[in-house]
């Protein structure tokens, strides 16, 4: 039988991301989520960006999480 392995996956949406375990067994794969955080842009010279400081932070929050 295949070694179960595991993997982090993270979905950014424009409003907001999520991270989530991804358990491979070499037949099925099992999806569970670690958390779900806003996404809120930040207005820089009148126009909109990612706050990618913040989704930096979320991200490592995630990863910590995900270990446990």
């Amino acid at each position: 039988m295949m070694e179960k392995k595991r993997y982090i996956v993270f979905d950014m949406g424009s409003s907001h991301g999520r991270a989530f375990i991804a358990e491979y067994n070499g037949k099925v794969f099992k999806i569970e989520t670690v958390a779900d955080f806003e996404n809120n842009p930040v207005l820089l010279n009148g126009t909109l960006y990612w706050d990618i400081l913040k989704l930096f932070s979320e991200i490592k929050k995630c990863i910590g999480r995900s270990e446990e």
